[in-house]
């Protein structure tokens, strides 16, 4: 689930609609943020549904820091809160994927549960053939007329 107007402002307990156009710039921002920090985020999140939650606490802490912060002009970056820090290497430790788990991963997501699979690894489907030509001589004498070159 991704976060909402509404989720920010039950979070920062905010009950006016004064600031909202500032708010949904800091939504904008902390899911900039989330992206550029953590690998192939949403590929992540697709591929591992339970660490959304994660990252929208994420992307909520970054946004209070972010809003209760931002009369600071002026004056050097401030690194993240600890907790931000930490969530953040959590969720970038759990994109540090090899191409092998990645495959693994979307061939896992691919497979619907409980339905079995109608091709054989070749990608031919099982007792077929593909009808088209292999090369090999098939023991049938060619048809005068026939298309073949």
């Amino acid at each position: 689930m991704a976060i909402t107007l509404a989720d920010v402002k039950v979070y920062l307990r905010i009950d006016s609609d004064v600031e909202d156009a500032l708010l949904n710039k800091l939504m904008a921002v902390s899911s900039a943020i989330l992206k550029g920090a953590v690998d192939n985020y949403d590929l992540l999140i697709s591929l591992k549904p339970q660490l959304e939650e994660k990252g929208d606490m994420v992307q909520l802490t970054l946004i209070a820091d972010l809003y209760e912060n931002r009369n600071l002009e002026g004056q050097a970056p401030q690194s993240y809160s600890r907790v931000v820090e930490t969530m953040l290497h959590q969720l970038q430790y759990e994109s540090d994927l090899s191409a092998d788990e990645l495959q693994k991963l979307i061939e896992e997501q691919e497979e619907e549960p409980g339905e079995e699979p109608t091709e054989e690894p070749s990608g031919e489907p099982a007792g077929e053939p593909s009808g088209e030509p292999t090369g090999e001589p098939t023991g049938e004498p060619a048809t005068p007329g026939s298309d073949d070159p």
